[in-house]
């Protein structure tokens, strides 16, 4: 409606009008519209709400238990022998203490002190140090400074750095080395699979065996490429799995010999590498790429807060004892701790944002890890080898039951990218001493992981061998072989430093998009990850199960939810193993749950 008017008489509107009344209508319209009830109302449903919220969130707050399970199993003697850093050589675990008092007493100046033979103290590896009170090793004793001076708030970091991380890279140029009886074999990760070669027979039919330093991850009815050919050929189908021995499942396959033994190729001994293929029809594209997973860091290691737990202990006992007066060194009693059976919580100051994040394959990140590094403080171990390095790392291949070269000093490919920095102390005869111990990662650095398998049509990632770091004792600190330092192959523990979070899961099935698509349409909500088969002209991919969703493989993420972010707990066994153990009795990386109730 207009609402400008003017009203005026008719004599006002030229000479002689004559004014008349008038009467004017108006009309009222209406710009709003009142609402009916049901659009008034609206119902909203909290499950659903939710479900949306939890889907959409990309915030996760990780946490996790760590058991600690350790056997102290190297004795040794404080450097120098003849004339021992005392703080060290007071603070040892002793071992037949009765003969180095007899020693001590029976030289020509019994006030000079030996060297006693004993095992570190378990606060050398426990992941929060304990031994805040002790005069000469971390407080002053007698107006002389300590070892190190303890600092309560560095407690979790002295021995063991903690960080969350994730693989974000492959790297298929790694150089590996395995041994095969006594001949190490190198080779870069990204050819393939090593083996050896056997001929034999299975049921009275003949054979050619081969024995695998990596998991092979084959099945039956798959086939292998491999480095040795006959006739060219160099593909052949799988005949069996393992041998007649038990868990030589995942290292041993066959494929039937119809005469590839008269090639001359196949023999007894021979080495070679190999590659999966699963499917015969497409080898190329069905040939499985083998690298080693790279781990990028996205916390610093104060970010770690770590605790002991109030009510658990790991099932092994402590084991301690009271070293008397006259059994000590410098007459001082106290009590030392061979092996502790504290477990500890582990939580992280800040949540993590997984928006963006490309895993190594470049898919949204799947798996995330709490990552340990050792960082050994107090100097008992890491004495640098080579640019300033002392860390070692390898594979599971690489690891017991016997002493394996592969980790000799002075090779470069058993090194990680830890740093090293040291302090000095001045020893009783006025000579220097350091003490080295490793310098914490920064967020974006990077460091190696497991060793892997991708296969493009199978659309699956597997890890065939997991990553060991391994610490040294500095012989020149603490002497735990005769021969010393010299030998190139110094003692030590191995442990494995990544332990994963699985925050989303890639479906059992494979998504295929339309094979019929001639005119090339768009393919609604493809993934950016989908993998194109030039043979089948087709997209493949793995849908990733929304959360709350487990499948009849019971894989799929189940978490709690709450203020928007998700809560990730997860139970770890962390194992320091002495060098030479039999790893495969061994392999417990997590707890189990209860299997009656919590109390157990």
């Amino acid at each position: 409606m207009n609402d400008n008017f003017k009203i005026l008489k008719g004599s006002a509107r030229y000479a002689n009008a004559p004014d008349i009344d008038e009467r004017i209508s108006l009309a009222f319209d209406s710009t709003t519209k009142e609402l009916t009830e049901y659009d008034r109302n609206l119902t909203i449903d909290l499950v659903q709400r939710f479900d949306v919220e939890r889907q959409n969130s990309t915030t996760f707050n990780f946490t996790c238990k760590f058991t600690l399970l350790f056997e102290n199993a190297y004795s040794g003697f404080t450097q120098p022998t003849g004339n021992p850093y005392p703080p060290i050589n007071r603070n040892l675990y002793y071992v037949n203490p009765e003969l180095y008092r007899s020693q001590q007493t029976n030289s020509l100046d019994p006030n000079f002190e030996i060297a006693w033979g004993g095992l570190p103290q378990y606060h050398e590896f426990e992941f929060i140090r304990t031994d805040s009170n002790v005069p000469g090793y971390t407080i002053a004793s007698n107006g002389v400074a300590p070892h190190v001076s303890f600092n309560p708030l560095e407690a979790s970091y002295y021995n063991w750095f903690f960080y969350l991380t994730y693989p974000y890279q492959n790297d298929k140029t790694k150089i590996l080395q395995t041994t095969f009886d006594t001949d190490n074999f190198n080779w870069e990760v990204g050819n393939g699979i090593p083996f050896t070669v056997s001929l034999n027979t299975i049921n009275g039919s003949p054979v050619i065996q081969f024995n695998c330093s990596l998991n092979h991850n084959l099945s039956i009815g798959e086939s292998v490429e491999l480095t040795i050919s006959c006739n060219s050929t160099n593909i052949f189908d799988v005949y069996t799995i393992g041998d007649s021995y038990a868990n030589n499942e995942e290292r041993i396959f066959t494929i039937y010999d119809i005469g590839y033994s008269l090639c001359g190729n196949f023999y007894d001994g021979a080495i070679g590498l190999m590659k999966r293929i699963s499917n015969r029809e497409n080898p190329i594209e069905s040939k499985s790429i083998y690298y080693v997973r790279k781990h990028k860091i996205v916390t610093q290691y104060t970010d770690a807060q770590l605790t002991k737990t109030g009510f658990e202990n790991n099932p092994f006992r402590k084991t301690s004892k009271f070293e008397t007066k006259a059994l000590t060194p410098n007459l001082s009693s106290r009590v030392s701790v061979k092996e502790g059976n504290q477990s500890y919580n582990l939580s992280f100051k800040d949540d993590v944002d997984i928006n963006n994040l490309l895993d190594n394959l470049n898919r949204p990140v799947s798996e995330f890890y709490v990552s340990v590094v050792n960082r050994g403080y107090f100097g008992f171990f890491n004495l640098p080898i080579n640019n300033g390095i002392g860390l070692k790392q390898g594979w599971e291949f690489n690891l017991g039951p016997a002493l394996n070269s592969y980790w000799d000093n002075g090779l470069f490919f058993n090194l990680t990218n830890v740093q090293t920095q040291y302090f000095q102390k001045t020893l009783p005869n006025g000579s220097i001493q350091k003490f080295y111990h490793n310098v914490p990662y920064n967020v974006g650095d990077e460091m190696d992981g497991d060793v892997c398998e991708w296969n493009n049509i199978t659309q699956t990632e597997t890890v065939i061998s997991d990553f060991y770091h391994k610490i040294n004792f500095n012989q020149r600190v603490f002497r735990t072989s005769v021969i010393g330092e010299s030998n190139p192959n110094t003692l030590g523990y191995y442990y494995k430093p990544h332990y994963k979070y699985q925050i989303k899961v890639y479906s059992d099935y494979i998504e295929k998009s339309n094979d019929n698509n001639p005119e090339r349409f768009p393919i609604i909500n493809l993934p950016t990850y989908a993998y194109y088969s030039n043979q089948n002209l087709n997209f493949i991919w793995r849908d990733i199960y929304p959360y709350g969703f487990i499948d009849d493989f019971g894989r799929g993420v189940d978490r709690p939810f709450l203020n928007d972010k998700h809560y990730i707990h997860e139970n770890f066994t962390f194992r320091l193993i002495p060098e030479g153990s039999d790893i495969d009795s061994v392999n417990t990386t997590q707890v189990n749950d209860p299997t009656i109730d919590d109390c157990e």
